[in-house]
Order: structure tokens, then C-alpha cells, then sequence
């Protein structure tokens, strides 16, 4: 889910290159980014690349907004 991919990307964001390289290697991120409705509307806004990289979300916390629509209209009890 975008909640998902968002903590994911703010715990990337916490880690240092690799150490004791020549040439250190930053983290790195794998997602599915096929269109997927619940992903994208679980969060208000996207997630987005900015070259080969993908944007940290800077809003509090995790950086996103959750639609609680969304969640409504998925629970179950």
C-alpha cells in the first residue's frame, strides 16, 4: 500500500551508503508501479520519481496523508 511504500521509504532514508566501499552504494528501492487502486488512493498524493530517485515524502510522520474513505470502504468486521 502507499502507507507501506511510505514507512519503507522513510527507513531507506535513515540508512547510510554502505560502508568500506571505494565507490559507496546508496540503498535501494524495488516497487510495483503498475496502476493499482488501492495503492494510489489509500494516500492523498503520490509518490513520485525525481530522475532514477524516488521522492521522500516531508509531510509528518510518515510523509503521507491516508484517505480514511478508502479505508472505510474497505474494513470488514
Amino acid at each position: 500500500s502507499g502507507i507501506g511504500l511510505a514507512a519503507s521509504l522513510q527507513f531507506l532514508a535513515t540508512l547510510a551508503p554502505a560502508p568500506l566501499a571505494l565507490e559507496p552504494v546508496e540503498p535501494m528501492l524495488e516497487y510495483d508501479q503498475s496502476a493499482h487502486p488501492f495503492r494510489q488512493d489509500l494516500i492523498f498524493g503520490a509518490i513520485t520519481m525525481q530522475g532514477r530517485r524516488v521522492a521522500i515524502p516531508t509531510g509528518p510522520g510518515l510523509g503521507v496523508d491516508v484517505n480514511r474513505d478508502v479505508i472505510e470502504r474497505y474494513r470488514t468486521q
